[in-house]
């Protein structure tokens, strides 16, 4: 047999394509996530309280002699205020937890968390106005067919009066 000569294997100098940008730290994409679900269960309970504080409010409107048996509105603008307030403020972090959450994908700095945010981010608006129709509809009484009887009233009258009407029946 003839002595095989055996040649040291050949190494190439090459280094791995990089996939992509490396990952860093996740706290960008959590703090989206934070702030989307922040927004999605603030934006739901103000939006249900406004809800309940509109019908009742559109239940005392529709009411020709006075507040009848519902209760009037009195006590309840406050809690309107601070509900439109409050509803106001949750659409304002919804939109920042959008953003951050955008960018947090973009970067890869917490990816998962970032797509996570911007789904909730996404789905908040859904749900709050989900919630204030549902609650305005169940807390009416039916009254619409006098309110619209009692707008049509009022369209078909001088609008002077209705200002200071209004106003003494707010107790405002």
């Amino acid at each position: 047999m003839e002595p095989t000569t055996q040649y040291p294997p050949q190494q190439y100098n090459y280094e791995p394509v990089p996939t992509g940008r490396p990952k860093g730290p996740r706290t960008l994409g959590v703090v989206g996530l934070v702030l989307a679900l922040l927004a999605l269960v603030g934006g739901g309970i103000a939006s249900g309280s406004l809800g309940a504080v509109m019908s009742r409010l559109i239940n005392y409107l529709a009411v020709e002699d006075g507040p009848g048996p519902t209760p009037g509105p009195g006590p309840d603008l406050g809690v309107y205020l601070i509900s439109a307030l409050l509803l106001g403020l949750a659409a304002l972090v919804g939109v920042a937890a959008l953003i951050i959450s955008i960018v947090a994908t973009a970067l890869n700095r917490g990816r998962g968390q970032g797509v996570a945010g911007i789904v909730f981010a996404c789905l908040a608006p859904i749900v709050c106005l989900a919630v204030l129709v549902t609650t305005l509809t169940a807390g009416l009484d039916g009254n619409l067919d006098d309110l619209q009887r009692r707008m049509d009233e009022l369209n078909s009258q001088d609008y002077a009066w209705v200002l200071p009407s209004l106003t003494a029946r707010l107790g405002l």
